[in-house]
């Protein structure tokens, strides 16, 4: 775990950032009263494994014949595979790499499980603390700067961002283990792309007369109780969706290839 430090920033983009969406603003000032702690990576499948065979638990994919959303690298698109799970995501999974396949259900009894075993206070980041921690005290599209390459970060290079051009030649189209790249200035690895990240949040369509304190909104003033935010990009992502202020929606029962999460944890006064 990583402690995060307490300390306020502007959350949201600018209009004037390319690749913002409609639900970046508007922006707002959010404070840290206090430090917090965020893993330094996401859940590994070692980690995830663990909390597996202790609890007798099964996933949401695995119930139902639900399966998981593979990519097919010869169409180029998403199909629903049902006998895909964070067991067998649509590859052999590494023991270090970030567990996929997980919906913000399965990433909620994980964290139950940490506090249950730990008697700690463990948890899914807010939408906020995310940010805040994914910026890391600077105000960039990325805690990089105005530019994200594939030497800091793993997405689908095929795509260019603003004024940083395409590297087809360096995409791994494929997801790495923790702590392959470099850390961000707070010590925090992968915050952009690998795999995309559940936080706490409720979904809602702009941050209009949200918390300002980095709290988790919920339900109130229209958030959508069946859907939460995810954070980061992936490595199929393009670099627009990397940087620190996007953010899109899933279902929350939603299990696929490229949504993962890591943990945070309150700290005892």
């Amino acid at each position: 775990m990583v402690v995060i430090p307490s300390g306020g920033f502007l959350m949201g983009s600018p209009h004037d950032e390319p690749g913002r969406g409609d639900g970046e603003g508007p922006q707002h000032h959010v404070t840290m009263d206090k430090p917090f702690a965020m893993s330094r990576g996401a859940i590994t499948v070692r980690e995830f494994r663990s909390f597996v065979e202790d609890a007798g638990y099964r996933t949401g994919a695995e119930r139902g014949n639900k399966g998981c959303f593979v990519w097919n690298k010869g169409s180029r698109e998403w199909e629903r595979h049902q006998d895909c799970n964070w067991r067998n995501p649509g590859f052999h999974p590494d023991d270090r790499a970030p567990v996929v396949g997980v919906s913000w259900e399965d990433a909620m009894a994980y964290v139950k499980w940490l506090g249950d075993k730990t008697g700690k206070d463990y948890r899914l980041p807010s939408e906020a603390e995310w940010e805040y921690a994914a910026r890391a005290g600077t105000s960039t599209p990325f805690s990089t700067g105005n530019r994200i390459g594939s030497d800091s970060a793993n997405y689908d290079a095929n795509y260019h961002y603003a004024d940083c051009k395409a590297r087809p030649d360096v995409s791994k189209s494929k997801i790495a283990p923790v702590g392959s790249l470099p850390a961000n200035p707070w010590g925090l690895c992968e915050m952009h792309g690998n795999v995309w990240e559940w936080v706490a949040d409720c979904w809602h369509e702009s941050y209009r007369d949200a918390p300002v304190d980095g709290s988790p909104w919920y339900e109130e003033n229209d958030g959508v109780r069946s859907q939460r935010v995810a954070r980061g990009g992936g490595w199929n992502s393009e670099p627009s969706d990397l940087r620190s202020a996007n953010r899109v929606k899933f279902c929350l029962d939603a299990a696929d290839i490229y949504l993962g999460f890591r943990v945070a944890r309150s700290l005892s006064d």
